[in-house]
């Protein structure tokens, strides 16, 4: 939850009694210290032992946090640090050169809270371990370092899931998703909305590394790129299917299109 020094009493309330049930929260930014008419209101804070400190910024000085889960992580410059001390708990971010912390997990009642008082928006390998240690574990995620990838999925009543992946800047990425087991690559400032176990009468796209832009009762096209794609199917008995490149196998089938291909179409029936 992004935070700011101003949060309603009752949200507060409710908060607290969700992480005192049993509840995983994550505040991140400023922590709230009033209510939304400016008076002082520190419900949060006072469960979870918490007196919060000065603001410190980097304005004439090189401001940086480390973490501490991990031996020998590099640091962080960060801008703006809220400090903070929390009277128990596990410290996660530590203000280099000072005893003070910039993150920290407190138990709360039956649950837990966990603080990060600086802003970490492009760490993604801490923001990956921050949710798994609450339990939220992504169900697709990339391969790729560098990040810059927004990767979101959908899925019907059925189990039919589309990914959608969103290249957030200029640069070209290669990549492989979990579970796909497929390299693919999209160019900058592009997207891709890729079918995952979607079924088509007889016939069910497994996995793709490209989206379907048309589709009929016996058809489907899909869109080529300027790097080849793939198309991973499965087709029930008896069913057949044409398309200008297949690889076919049993019940398995895949159809591949050629880098600077326009589009290719699959025809079942």
């Amino acid at each position: 939850m992004a935070t700011s020094p101003c949060l309603a009493a009752d949200v507060q309330q409710r908060l607290l009694d969700f992480v005192q049930a049993g509840g995983k929260l994550l505040l991140y930014g400023r922590m709230p210290e009033f209510d939304l008419d400016g008076k002082k209101c520190t419900i949060l804070l006072e469960a979870m032992g918490v007196i919060l400190g000065p603001v410190l910024n980097a304005s004439g000085r090189f401001l940086s946090v480390q973490r501490l889960d991990i031996p020998a992580q590099p640091e962080l410059g960060r801008w703006e640090v809220q400090l903070f001390h929390a009277s128990r708990g596990t410290a996660l971010l530590r203000v280099v050169g000072s005893s003070d912390f910039a993150g920290v997990t407190i138990p709360v009642g039956s649950g837990r809270a966990t603080m990060i008082t600086t802003e970490v928006n492009r760490h993604m390998f801490l923001w990956e371990a921050l949710f798994d240690q609450m339990g939220a574990r992504a169900a697709v995620k990339h391969d790729l370092a560098m990040g810059g990838l927004l990767i979101d999925r959908m899925r019907n009543v059925q189990g039919e899931r589309f990914v959608s992946v969103i290249n957030l800047d200029q640069e070209e990425k290669t990549f492989k998703l979990s579970r796909l087991d497929l390299a693919m690559t999209i160019e900058g400032r592009k997207a891709k909305l890729l079918p995952i176990g979607v079924r088509f009468g007889k016939v069910t796209v497994l996995k793709a590394t490209t989206e379907i832009v048309r589709r009929s009762e016996h058809s489907l096209t899909f869109r080529g790129t300027h790097v080849p794609e793939e198309i991973h199917l499965e087709l029930e008995a008896g069913a057949a299917i044409k398309a200008k490149r297949v690889d076919r196998g049993g019940s398995r089938a895949v159809v591949r299109i050629a880098a600077g291909e326009k589009e290719t179409t699959i025809v079942f029936g």
